[in-house]
């Protein structure tokens, strides 16, 4: 990274591209995106289609204001992404939590509460769901994309961690079957590249992509060029890919050591299994383990966990947790289990 970005920052000096520029982004970024997206996600998407964002909750607060107004009833899966619905809570939504199971969000409730009221928009995690990890399954994307039809709502779309597929290859998004009428899609390239690299995309029409610009502009003009003519040169030049295919292999060990870690520590008082993608697990607790009470036991130990009713939407319950594990080797992970094994002993006792 740091050779392309002193290579693209000498290039983008000499050739008087370190300025203003369009508040989507750099041409050159844009256009990497764009043949990405459609090489590798399949979608039918161009330079205009693509706005670039500093990360996803960027593109989730802009396709808030985008395609959100105040009184309009926004729909959410039943556990989601807390700075997610804030941003939709600023633009003065409604929230509607769905209720969700083994398989994701509950189609069959959605198009029930559609039939009485049906959504301005709905927001939805479909390939690694937050905070679940959880693959929607294709004859649910079916019955969602119908149904945004019949009932004329839009989807937002946050393709969250889909570099990160362990078991086969990515299921292609909503975006690829549906285009663009009536869908955003959200995505980033930090959690590859680094999480201080603030680079995301939102992808949609070009009219919205046009409207995101103006909004851009109220609060920050533009990105950083460098860095962004920086990332498109690891991407055209394959060096993104190839580090891609090199950390999913790390990535994926990691995960397989944790879960095997969590079964061997905590036996039957968890629930747990490798999840299909993503960098963090979930993990369903016994209810003698209030997973609030344990955060808190966890908390005196040195360990910090976010309870799974952080993620809860609308009233509803959850003794689960989510477990990050992308960022730390097998010797933090084994520390990180001991203490929460003597965390939930502490529950118990």
């Amino acid at each position: 990274m740091a050779r392309a970005y002193r290579r693209a920052l000498l290039g983008a000096s000499r050739r008087n591209q370190l300025g203003y520029g369009n508040p989507c982004g750099t041409l050159a970024l844009r256009e990497a995106i764009a043949a990405m997206l459609r090489t590798d996600r399949g979608l039918d998407c161009s330079v205009e289609n693509v706005c670039i964002t500093r990360g996803s909750q960027m593109g989730i607060f802009l396709s808030a204001r985008l395609f959100a107004t105040a009184g309009d009833s926004l729909d959410i899966e039943q556990l989601s992404y807390p700075p997610a619905r804030e941003a939709f809570a600023a633009a003065g939504t409604n929230i509607i939590s769905i209720g969700m199971d083994t398989s994701g969000m509950s189609l069959d409730e959605l198009e029930t509460i559609c039939k009485v009221h049906p959504p301005n928009v709905i927001y939805i995690t479909p390939h690694h769901q937050f905070p679940t990890t959880i693959v929607l399954p294709q004859e649910r994307r079916v019955k969602l994309l119908a149904l945004a039809e019949l009932y004329d709502f839009v989807i937002i779309e946050d393709d969250y961690d889909h570099e990160f597929h362990y078991t086969h290859r990515p299921m292609l998004p909503l975006a690829s079957a549906y285009g663009f009428s009536r869908l955003a899609y959200i995505g980033s390239l930090s959690k590859l590249l680094s999480p201080s690299l603030r680079i995301g995309y939102l992808v949609g029409s070009p009219a919205m992509v046009a409207r995101a610009g103006t909004e851009i502009c109220l609060i920050d003009r533009q990105g950083d060029p460098a860095t962004e003519i920086a990332v498109a040169e690891l991407m055209t030049s394959g060096a993104l890919k190839s580090h891609a295919r090199k950390v999913l292999r790390i990535y994926q060990r990691r995960g397989e050591f944790l879960v095997n870690l969590l079964k061997q520590e905590l036996g039957d008082q968890v629930s747990v299994m490798m999840p299909a993608g993503g960098l963090a697990l979930w993990a369903n607790f016994i209810p003698a383990i209030n997973t609030g009470n344990l955060a808190k036991h966890a908390a005196a130990l040195g360990l910090v966990i976010t309870p799974g009713q952080a993620f809860v939407t609308n009233g509803h319950s959850s003794n689960g947790l989510r477990l990050g594990f992308g960022s730390m080797n097998d010797a933090e992970l084994t520390l990180a289990v001991h203490k929460l094994k003597k965390a939930a002993r502490n529950c118990t006792s």
